[in-house]
């Protein structure tokens, strides 16, 4: 039996440890000493994560339960820390939160000061102890003596950090073959980088196929017989909110498939609504038959990852693409050309504008899919410069921005420390409708504030145009975007997905080097 002080001890641990190595060494010392079930639950919560999501109590509610709770200093072992997480979390219908209260508040008055706190922050999703997702990764992979790539790869098929950890502490590398893509299990989605001109993508891809990049909602539909289920890049379940996605794939004539695309709303003339329009479909959850007859969906199939018992994420994109051509229909698949040719693609290129799409993609015909991670395998090339940014303050606003927080304080993800750095501000693209619900928004995400600034978790991100990269000793990333407005929020895309700070740097030396 394992102890739920054992756990908050090494996370306290964690906090005082600065070094990467030396956390991940605390990790495996601690997840060795735990039997399979235990190590689960375990690397769950270190991750910040509880296996059946949120519990219904809020911040202030919780620190009521902890404020009058009386603590017994009893061992409580993680066992019973997940069976009561899990009994809350299923209580419903009248008095359900009072109910909730109580069984908390028993569960509080047997822990430590230290232990209730851990546990609070479990709770509302705020735990910061240095122990999320990549170190837990490479923590796992020195346990199991494989790679860090091997175990990311592996929680990709199943999304459940802890069921990798079990299955490997149990069974050991071998463990590793139980994980394969499967039916009505999302698979975290490929992503590329950006590139200003097709000469960038030529120099590091040769030949590749170009698809028109549409300013849609990527899917990913899983079909079984009749059965269809459609998943949304945050492997949500986005089924009900896609009627005609799901005829389409029953059309199809093959009884198992994994195939991704771009769900979004077209005009009469074949051209592209702006993004927000195709947001509306998915952001309904009731009336969608209406909103429907008004936006109606279309969908561009451009992978095929599972075929009838056969994974084919290890196939090379050209072998996968040409099985989707077999088993799609023509006019349903991304427009694509094959080419090195520079100005064939500029051509593609402007004709992807001309029907309001974002741009391109670039694919290497040799590359398999490696599932939740951003390479140079996919670069895409957009009509302006564009990055994926994070929010990590905002200032309050002057004259008719009076009252609404305005000024936005941008940050990308610097990989090698794990933290988000800022790389800008920008007041510019906001309409009075976004500084409304930016507000609104941002005083939600709230950690601190100054005189003139709120302060926010890293987690609602925006998509920023702009005119050029500098280096700016104002910033602790030493660069700074100029001219960035802000172009749209991607409320389907979470923090862990934007831009890096390492990229950022690559698109810096590659504008010196046309200079």
């Amino acid at each position: 039996m394992s102890l739920f002080k054992e756990l908050v001890f090494t996370s306290k641990r964690l906090k005082e440890t600065p070094k990467k190595k030396d956390k991940i060494a605390i990790l495996s010392d601690y997840i060795k000493r735990l039997t399979p079930e235990d190590c689960s639950l375990a690397v769950e919560f270190l991750s910040g994560k509880i296996p059946y999501g949120k519990i219904g109590i809020g911040p202030k509610t919780l620190e009521h339960i902890v404020s009058f709770s009386k603590w017994e200093d009893s061992p409580v072992s993680l066992n019973e820390i997940n069976e009561t997480l899990n009994k809350t979390a299923r209580i419903k219908g009248p008095s359900a939160i009072k109910r909730r209260l109580e069984k908390l508040k028993t569960l509080m008055e047997k822990l430590t000061p230290d232990e209730q706190s851990f546990l609070s922050q479990l709770i509302l999703g705020e735990l910061r102890q240095g122990a999320l997702e990549g170190l837990m990764i490479d923590a796992i992979a020195k346990v199991a003596n494989v790679s860090s790539s091997q175990i990311q790869r592996v929680y990709m098929f199943c999304g459940n950090l802890g069921e990798v950890a079990r299955t490997v502490i149990e069974k050991g590398p071998q463990g590793l073959k139980e994980f394969q893509p499967k039916l009505f299990h999302p698979i975290q989605p490929m992503l590329a980088l950006s590139v200003n001109i097709p000469e960038e993508a030529i120099e590091k891809l040769g030949e590749a196929c170009w698809e028109y990049k549409f300013d849609g909602i990527r899917i990913q539909v899983h079909k079984q017989n009749n059965e269809v289920k459609i998943y949304s890049r945050h492997l949500r379940d986005i089924t009900k909110n896609a009627p005609e996605v799901v005829e389409i794939a029953k059309r199809i004539p093959y009884k198992e498939f994994i195939i991704e695309g771009e769900a979004l709303v077209l005009k009469e003339d074949g051209t592209s609504y702006p993004f927000q329009v195709t947001m509306q479909r998915f952001s309904r959850t009731k009336e969608v038959g209406q909103i429907k007859e008004k936006f109606p969906l279309s969908v561009f199939f451009f992978d095929c990852l599972y075929l009838d018992g056969r994974p084919l994420i290890d196939y090379p994109y050209e072998e996968r693409r040409n099985i989707l051509n077999k088993i799609v229909e023509r006019d349903i698949i991304a427009p694509c050309i094959v080419s090195s040719n520079p100005e064939e693609i500029k051509r593609f290129f402007l004709q992807a504008l001309r029907y309001r799409h974002e741009g391109l993609i670039a694919k290497s015909l040799n590359a398999t899919y490696v599932a939740g991670h951003r390479g140079s395998n996919w670069l895409k090339l957009k009509a302006v410069k564009s990055l994926d940014l994070v929010i990590l303050a905002a200032e309050w606003g002057h004259g008719r921005r009076e009252g609404y927080l305005s000024n936005l304080h941008l940050g990308a993800k610097d990989i090698s420390s794990g933290k988000f750095v800022m790389v800008g501000k920008t007041f510019k693209g906001l309409t009075d409708k976004m500084l409304k619900w930016q507000t609104q928004k941002l005083l939600e995400l709230e950690i601190a504030r100054d005189l003139y600034t709120v302060y926010v978790k890293p987690e609602l991100v925006v998509e920023v145009v702009f005119n050029e990269i500098q280096k700016s000793p104002h910033y602790s990333s030493g660069l700074a975007l100029r001219f960035a407005r802000i172009k749209r929020y991607r409320l389907d895309k979470r923090a862990e997905q934007i831009d890096t700070l390492q990229h950022l740097r690559q698109m810096y030396d590659s504008q010196l080097q046309r200079i």
